[in-house]
């Protein structure tokens, strides 16, 4: 019987705004991997994020149906009972709602996504490198596929290059997304704050007619760390692919 490929889907996300990404090559997140993992949660809004959930739960009904198939094939096979239904995990869906950090509530119409890659890990049993170890990378471009260098931070607008992959363990079933690529669309860093970064619009007040020194940007975005403001802690940086 000739081997069955396995059920993935590759696509690229519109543009939203990334919340806490572990973008950095040579510091992945190592909190719930040992081996390191590169995060970029993508926060879509309106048509965007309801296009990729769509994307998404095709996807999942698809892979639904092709593992429950080759489970009942399965207990054919071993002449066991057959399943009617798959066990679901319990962390079955790369997105989630967005929640507000002031009143708590869910913000209408935006979703975050979920999009990992582990940075390394060892080879199975079934691989001809079986015990050994092997290394990841990652892609971090700007808008003209050139390299970034920069730390990026949340806040920061970008795209995402993913492939959703399904998964039937012990936990249950379920479809994740891993991470391939991002595209810096609009860089927030360390050190390029502004006013309107931190304030938002313009407001009825107040207004000095006079010009700022040259240097009042400089001493506004310092790295003061008294002084951060936003998603500093817990955001990555970096680029590679």
């Amino acid at each position: 019987m000739a081997k069955q490929r396995r059920l993935e889907l590759q696509g690229i996300t519109p543009a939203g705004t990334l919340r806490f990404p572990k973008l950095d090559p040579a510091a992945p997140d190592t909190k719930y991997k040992p081996g390191g993992q590169w995060k970029a949660p993508l926060i879509l809004e309106g048509e965007a994020a309801q296009a990729q959930k769509q994307k998404i739960d095709a996807f999942y009904a698809e892979a639904y149906a092709k593992c429950l198939d080759m489970e009942q094939k399965r207990a054919a096979f071993e002449e066991t009972e057959p399943p009617t239904e798959l066990k679901i995990a319990e962390f079955n869906l790369p997105y989630r709602p967005v929640i507000d950090r002031d009143t708590k509530e869910e913000v209408e119409g935006a979703l975050e996504f979920s999009h990992n890659k582990l940075a390394s890990g060892v080879y199975g049993k079934q691989h001809k490198k079986a015990g050994q170890t092997w290394h990841g990378k990652l892609l971090v471009s700007d808008a003209k596929n050139q390299p970034v260098t920069k730390p990026v931070w949340g806040g920061t607008t970008a795209k995402v290059a993913f492939t959703l992959g399904y998964f039937y363990t012990a936990l249950g079933f379920g479809v994740n997304c891993r991470l391939e690529a991002v595209r810096v669309l609009d860089l927030v860093s360390q050190g390029e704050r502004t006013a309107a970064s931190l304030f938002g619009d313009e407001e009825e007040g107040y207004s000095d007619a006079g010009e700022a020194p040259d240097d009042f940007q400089e001493r506004f975005s310092g790295d003061d760390e008294q002084s951060d403001v936003g998603e500093k802690e817990g955001t990555g940086a970096g680029a590679d692919f």
